[in-house]
């Protein structure tokens, strides 16, 4: 078996473009997981925003459903 011998030059040019790879591997991951937490984030407010909106309405809607009845009870007395 016979090994073919690799000078210097290569080493480093392979060392340098392997290095080079990983960099850009491991910087699109990064940006990746970012955004995917800044999506999170921004679906996660709109919707707290949204049941906010939603729990506002319901309020509104029990309290002159309550009213309704407590004025419904008085006609009746």
């Amino acid at each position: 078996m016979t090994f073919k011998h690799i000078d210097l030059r290569t080493l480093i040019l392979l060392f340098a473009l392997v290095t080079a790879g990983v960099t850009l591997a491991n910087s699109f991951y990064a940006a990746r997981q970012v955004q995917h937490q800044v999506l999170v984030e921004n679906a996660l407010e709109a919707n707290r925003a949204y049941a906010a909106k939603v729990a506002s309405s319901i309020e509104a809607f029990l309290l002159s459903a309550q009213q309704q009845l407590a004025y419904s009870a008085m006609a009746r007395r």
